[in-house]
């Protein structure tokens, strides 16, 4: 724990040694002190009691067994370890490096902490929190593997309050900020000497870097544990099961649903489940579990569903026609190619229809305090990732249904996001119906940086309202800086003619589309193909779910007018061109159409630059957006059935 502060001193004054006093010799090239190093690295761990003990507490720990690895072998050999330098040089030539290796990580971490205190005492409005996250991001976060970052990232929101955290450095605050200056100043230039003489040629061993992937999985795997245990409140020691493949033994006929299931029995509670990197894994049932609390699932070998369609018809016909191949529940769940053999169903979809029955869908993902980092999804036979529950981030998502064949890929959603407070990030998906599709009852949802397309339908709300009887809602949902690389919609709101609910404060913006149909779409009359051949037949409803404060800002890129529609068009007219106008040239970059005259509200339309391929003028069509419900709609809504030019107005 922290010593006391004397009367007018700082947390500083406290130290055994500070790195303003560490010995540094410039005509021996840099040459730092090691005893001195030592007890001033040990002094500064001090500083994350202050920080906070829980959450910084295996930092900590991890800073200081590095320490110890350096004084083991100062004790050992101290006249040929007077200097850091000299220590690691010396450890080398017996081929041994436990010592340097922990200078290595030691760095990092004093690099982390110099940053993070450094930056914060620089801007004085600027949070803890914000301060450590970013110079995690540019310091340990590169040398990390996917089990701890998203547990470090709750380490970071640990962070105490900015006036709390002065307010026990010192009661001088303007002592305290300038004594901080100084002493990350004089860490700045330490850390810069080790770092310069890591990277010398006669600094580095052939096992240094060899061991550095296993070195890191093993830190990750002691700090993932030991954060996600004291962030969790979690007091029980975190076991691991892995689980055994029958792949390679059984030539790929066995199943190892077995295994699986009793993984996930056997670690249901504050433990890891692996998947072995590289090996391959046939799940030939359906998984479900529940009551999963505080696991990771790491997931390196490659997920194969059965290759046989008619097989899979019978298990989900069994199921009540709708079955999900992984239904995973619980809380705090963290998690990482799902091979669907998805072509054979594409291929065996008969002309004319839109798709076989008794698709499974590949995973639902029901948890409070959710983590997945490269899910990566193959040829999926029906829709994919269905998230549900509390607190989830999905990070660098992988989904690839496109065909190789002429067969449409249809219902392949990519994610159905039907959760609270969910974050999506960086995610590639090439698929035959929505990319994101929110769902009643998603709040708090943010999708950035994503690529989509092929047959994509895009970035869609919906569809809401289809039980009259259940009012749909949705909340504060963002789309920003995705690009759409062709596709049938980019932002799209579907709601069902006659349902009921609300949907308020969703943006779109900074959009890029190449050679979509409908880059913008609203629709308050949904149809299904496969249920009411022929269509609804128009609009004819005095209800519908409303929508509220929607936003499409910085759209650009251009509107597919030579071939437009996809592979899913499977009646006539196509299910995606009923209730509009039949004389559609495909140069419209936006077409709203309102239920009713009051059921769109606070519309804005701002900097969209969308132009049609054929090189005409683009048009809009807008219905059912007054002046009066919309005042900074940003187009003119002529209320007429047939294309306008696209004139923005102010």
């Amino acid at each position: 724990m922290a010593a006391a502060i004397p009367p007018g001193g700082t947390l500083l004054d406290t130290f055994k040694k500070s790195f303003v006093d560490v010995p540094i010799d410039a005509e021996k090239d840099n040459a730092i002190s090691t005893a001195e190093f030592l007890e001033a690295a040990e002094s500064l761990t001090t500083m994350f009691d202050v920080l906070g003990s829980v959450a910084f507490s295996p930092v900590k720990s991890d800073m200081l067994g590095n320490v110890k690895k350096l004084r083991d072998r100062f004790l050992a050999a101290p006249l040929e370890s007077e200097t850091i330098q000299s220590l690691c040089l010396n450890e080398l030539k017996t081929k041994k490096h436990t010592a340097t290796e922990g200078l290595l990580w030691l760095t990092r971490g004093l690099e982390f902490t110099c940053l993070a205190l450094s930056q914060n005492v620089s801007k004085p409005t600027e949070e803890l929190s914000d301060s450590f996250r970013s110079a995690y991001g540019v310091t340990l976060k590169p040398h990390h593997g996917f089990l701890i970052k998203p547990v470090f990232s709750a380490a970071m929101s640990a962070c105490p309050y900015r006036k709390d955290f002065y307010s026990k450095l010192g009661s001088d605050q303007e002592k305290v900020a300038a004594e901080l200056r100084t002493y990350t100043a004089a860490l700045d230039k330490i850390v810069a000497i080790l770092k310069g003489f890591l990277e010398r040629k006669e600094a580095k061993c052939d096992l240094i870097h060899g061991e550095q992937y296993r070195q890191a999985m093993r830190l990750d795997r002691t700090i993932a544990a030991a954060l996600a245990l004291s962030v969790t409140g979690a007091d029980a020691q975190r076991t691991q099961c892995v689980v055994k493949s029958q792949y390679k033994c059984s030539g790929g006929k066995s199943s190892d649903s077995p295994a699986i299931e009793e993984a996930f029995k056997k670690c249901a509670k504050d433990a890891e489940i692996v998947f072995s990197e590289g090996v391959e894994y046939n799940v030939f049932s359906p998984l479900k579990v529940s009551g999963l609390s505080n696991v990771i699932v790491h997931h390196l070998g490659n997920l194969n569903l059965p290759q046989n369609v008619t097989y899979m018809q019978e298990v989900t016909a069994k199921n009540g026609g709708s079955l999900k191949w992984f239904d995973i529940r619980g809380d705090s769940i963290t998690t990482g190619w799902f091979r669907g053999y998805g072509q054979n169903w594409y291929d065996a979809n008969p002309p004319g229809g839109t798709g076989l029955p008794n698709r499974p869908h590949l995973m639902y993902f029901g948890v409070n305090n959710g983590y997945g980092e490269y899910w990566k999804s193959s040829k999926p036979p029906g829709a994919n990732f269905q998230l549900a529950g509390k607190n989830i981030t999905i990070r660098k998502p992988i989904i690839d249904a496109v065909s190789s064949s002429s067969s449409f890929p249809f219902n392949t959603d990519g994610f159905g996001c039907g959760a609270e407070d969910l974050t999506i990030e960086d995610a590639v998906i090439y698929n035959g119906d929505d990319a994101f599709a929110v769902g009643s009852g998603a709040r708090n949802v943010v999708v950035r940086r994503a690529t989509i397309g092929y047959q994509t339908h895009g970035m869609s709300i919906g569809s809401l309202g289809k039980d009259p009887s259940k009012p749909a809602s949705v909340s504060n949902i963002l789309f920003d800086d995705v690009t759409v690389a062709g596709g049938l919609y980019a932002a799209r709101f579907k709601s069902w003619s006659g349902g009921q609910g609300l949907a308020k404060d969703v943006t779109w913006q900074n959009i890029r589309v190449y050679n979509v149909s409908f880059p913008i779409f609203v629709t308050q009359v949904y149809y299904d193909q496969a249920k009411t051949p022929g269509g609804p037949g128009g609009n004819g409803t005095t209800q519908a779910v409303n929508m509220e404060n929607f936003s499409w800002v910085n759209f650009t890129g251009s509107v597919n007018s030579f071939n437009s529609g996809d592979g899913s068009c499977a009646s006539k007219p196509c299910w995606y061109d009923i209730g509009l106008p039949s004389n559609l040239n495909h140069t419209e970059a936006a077409i709203i159409q309102c239920a009713t005259e009051t059921s769109c509200k606070n519309f804005k339309v701002e900097n969209v630059r969308l132009f049609p391929d054929s090189g005409e003028a683009p048009t809009q069509i807008c219905q059912g957006v007054s002046a009066e419900t919309s005042p900074h709609f940003g187009l003119v809504c002529a209320n007429v059935p047939h294309a306008i030019p696209l004139v923005p107005i102010s």
